[in-house]
């Protein structure tokens, strides 16, 4: 009993994640192991506004991804007019 008092983070830590597990695996089983009822929510095609704005928002994410220093120097120059 003296381990368990001395080192307890443990053990909460093992029940911690056993409780998150059990929520995770709840919602994964009533995603893909239950049937939809008639009353569920059916999911609608993405119109041309929302496709163009994760066209425009992957653009951006790839452009800032391969030449980031831009945006690096001028939230550098930013930084130096904060001082």
């Amino acid at each position: 009993m003296v381990g368990l008092a001395a080192d307890g983070w443990h053990g909460s830590a093992v029940v911690a994640s056993g409780v998150a597990a059990y929520f995770y695996v709840r919602v994964i089983v009533s995603m893909f192991f239950t049937e939809a009822t008639e009353d569920t929510p059916h999911v609608l095609a993405p119109g041309f506004l929302s496709k163009a704005a994760i066209a425009v928002c992957a653009a951006v994410t790839v452009v800032l991804g391969i030449f980031p220093q831009p945006l690096l120097d001028l939230a550098d120059q930013a930084a130096v007019l904060l001082h």
